[in-house]
Parts: C-alpha cells; structure tokens; sequence
C-alpha cells in the first residue's frame, strides 16, 4: 500500500493505485473528498486521539484505521508498504510476504465471523422474553441509506446536517436542503429518518462556520445567533416532510424556552410555505447531551416526542473531559457511575412520560452495554452500519430479566475499572460465539501502535 505524506495534497496528487492515507490529522471536510477515491483502502494518523468526530466519521464511513500512531510520518517513505490493521488498532510498517499472508488470512477470518451476523440483520429485534428494541444507523451523507439497510438497519437513528456544510465547504440553500431531505426521506420510507439540526462547534465548523466559544455556541444556541442560516434549513425540512417519516432532533438544548421558540420558527414557516399539514405529520426531539438536561427532564419530556441521547458529548461534559484529547482518555468513559446513572435516570423519565428515548452517541453501538440498556427502558439505539447486526443478535438472542439482573449489580459499583471488567465477563460468558477475541479487540484496544 502507498502512502500520502502531507494532508495538503489535493486529489490530482493522490496515487492512480491502491493506497493508504497517512498524515498528522485530517479535518472531517478534507476526510470526506478523500473518501470518494475508490483507491483509498485505509488511513494512518498521528493525531487525533479520544473520540474525535473523525474516528465517529471514519467508522461510519467503513474505512480501515488507526488513529495517535506516535511518530509516524517521520518514520515512513512514500511508496513503503504498509498493514492498517483497524480491530487491534495496530499499523504494520514494511511487513514480510509472511506476514503479509498472514494479515490476509486474518482479514479473511474475520470477514467471516462478520458475516454470520448479517444473515438475519434485517429481521426485527425482540429479545427472547418478548421485549422489542429498534436498532438504527447514524449517518451523515444520503448514500449511506443502502449500507444501513445491508446493515439491518431499522430507521435512521442521526442524520448529522453539519457535514453537508463540510462536504461541499459552503451553506446549503433552502432548495439544496429540500433536495437532499427529499432524497433522504424517500430512499428510507418507510423507515423513520432522525434528521438533526444544525450542531456547529470543534471540528465541526469547516472553513465556513467560526466561532469564539467552541464549546458553549453550539446546537440551537447558534441558530438562535445566525437564524439566517438556520431558517433555510428550517424550510427545506418542512418541504419535505410530507411522507411522514420525519423526526427533527434539537441538538445541545439546556433551556425550555429553546423548545418554544423553535416550535414558533416552525409554525411560522409553515403558515408561510402553506404546509400545515407536513407539520402536523413531524415528530420533535431534544438531545440530551447537555448536563442541564438531565435536571430539567420531566419539563423536556412534556415538550417534545421524543427524547435521543448523544453519549460523546453528555461524557464530555459530566467529566470535564475534551473527548479528543488522548492523554484524559481514562476520563472519557461511558462506564463511569455518573454516566451510568445518568442515563438509568433519564430513562426513567421518558418512561414516566410516555416519550420514546433512544440512544445515538457511540455507547449506543458498545455491545456491553446492549441488554443493560434494554434492561433500561430505552427504546433503541442508533450506531454505525456495522456495528447493527451484532447489537442485534445480542438482543435477540438476551433475556430482559438478564439485563435487570446486571443492572441493579452495577448500580452499585463505584468505580469505572470495575464496572467494565464485570460487564465484559458477564456478556463473554452469556454470549460466547459473540464475544471472540477478534471482536472484543475492537472495543477494548485504543491508539494505535507500530
């Protein structure tokens, strides 16, 4: 495999042969236009490290890569060889003919074990004591629709707008919004689609978007700042929305008056496009991602549809942790007794109010934590393509009672180690033709090696 040495380089200076990627970093914009190269076949980066939005985009994407390789664009030389290996989170730097058949011959393993699960992914999930959970795919471009549903996907859980703005480095007008809602929307009916507004902040603002305050001027707070480019958005949504599978989800919402004050902007823009009636056929969500959230619940839930909660920044925010920086990663932990009990009493909530909640940050596709969910209450989860069939056969092959069980065990655990060694021995031995080494690797191993 080649390799680019400066992520400067634009597409006429990519190889005209099979190659990987490997830089210091990429943006999410510069990631998408290389993505569309058919020659790319993995990517090697020093940075970044945590839970970025790139290793959110690159696992949605299905590329092959390892992420904080230390040193590693000093160490190589354009056109040396060179093994991405993403489950182990390793990169192999001029290998052997041996050892090169021998990663092919792992890749052929694994590829298998991968695809047993796929045989029945389409089918609906109940667990085996009768109690049903959707599982939907977390998207970011209108093409994925195909993989999702290869994927067993049930609905699309987060269709992420921003990355419309990245990809093309501008803001969409009201009739490319349409354009791309209407597509959206059709090629998933009947499958509901959660589209998400606007989320601007990090490394999520491209060229077009700044901002002085990246982590507070975010979600509907910046809507309310430059409505100018939240209204066309606005507008195409409701344009087409008149199938019926629309779900508007608010991102980064902290105030009640957030709510009311979009619900108003839509009735407004409705009466004026004379489409009344597609708003009467849309559902409102909020992410709850913002710890003030999780205490004004039972005022949000008697606001809205539906409840989705965005596990990357809710962590990012409990622990005072930024979810990109390697060196606090030991921090950035969904097995943390605050996140666990956050979520256990958020669900509670949309329960007690009779509103649907779902997860779509990353912990939604952490197979550990699938029955305690279910154990929860939570009416779905949402996750990269992959990630579904496995989720799915772990809930269908699961009793309720079994996550229960573990569920009121981990309520009292008191520290994050402990919590996640239990649940990991708990699912290997309930699951064990799941929980093979080949996949528990993936969830286990960070950074990268050489």
């Amino acid at each position: 495999a080649l390799y680019v040495k400066s992520n400067k380089n634009s597409q006429k200076d990519l190889p005209k042969e099979n190659f990987i990627l490997c830089s210091k970093n990429l943006t999410v914009s510069e990631l998408y236009e290389i993505s569309k190269n058919p020659l790319l076949k993995g990517i090697a980066l020093e940075m970044p490290g945590g839970v970025s939005h790139i290793t959110v985009v690159l696992r949605a994407l299905g590329i092959p890569s390892v992420l904080s390789v230390n040193n590693l664009i000093t160490e190589l030389d354009y056109g040396d060889h060179l093994i991405v290996d993403g489950v182990n989170g390793e990169i192999v730097l001029r290998p052997s003919i041996s050892i090169q058949k021998d990663y092919i011959e792992h890749k052929k393993i694994y590829d298998d074990y991968i695809a047993k699960f796929l045989k029945d992914a389409d089918q609906p999930v109940q667990s085996k004591d009768g109690f049903q959970m959707a599982i939907g795919a977390n998207i970011e471009m209108e093409n994925e629709i195909e993989l999702a549903k290869k994927y067993g996907a049930d609905n699309i859980g987060l269709f992420r707008t921003e990355f419309l703005v990245l990809e093309n480095n501008k803001m969409p007008t009201e009739d490319e919004h349409y354009n791309i809602y209407y597509q959206l929307l059709h090629r998933a009916f009947p499958m509901t689609v959660t589209i998400r507004t606007f989320d601007f902040g990090g490394d999520k603002s491209g060229n077009v978007i700044t901002t002085s305050s990246p982590m507070g001027l975010r979600g509907v707070r910046f809507s309310k700042f430059a409505p100018e480019l939240f209204i066309p958005q606005i507008r195409g949504l409701l344009r087409a929305s008149y199938l019926g599978n629309l779900k508007i989800l608010l991102p980064f919402i902290s105030r009640i008056d957030e709510i009311d004050d979009f619900k108003k902007l839509l009735e407004m823009e409705a009466k004026e496009l004379g489409l009344e009636e597609n708003l009467k056929k849309i559902k409102i969500g909020v992410m709850i991602e913002v710890p003030a959230a999780l205490f004004i619940a039972e005022m949000l839930a008697k606001k809205v549809d539906f409840f989705s909660v965005g596990t990357n920044d809710l962590i990012q925010y409990l622990m005072a942790v930024e979810r990109k920086d390697k060196s606090m990663s030991d921090y950035f932990t969904g097995y943390h007794p605050a996140v666990v009990r956050s979520l256990y009493n958020i669900s509670r909530v949309a329960k007690e109010h009779n509103i649907d909640i779902s997860i779509c940050g990353e912990l939604g596709g952490d197979p550990f934590f699938s029955l305690i969910f279910l154990a929860m209450g939570f009416n779905a989860l949402s996750m990269s393509a992959m990630s579904i069939p496995i989720i799915k056969k772990i809930i269908k092959n699961g009793y309720l009672r079994e996550g229960q069980d573990m569920l009121r065990k981990i309520l009292m655990i008191d520290n994050d180690k402990e919590m996640k060694v239990f649940l990991e021995d708990e699912m290997k031995k309930k699951y064990p033709n799941v929980f093979k080494k080949i996949w528990i690797n993936n969830f286990s191993k960070k950074g990268g090696k050489k």
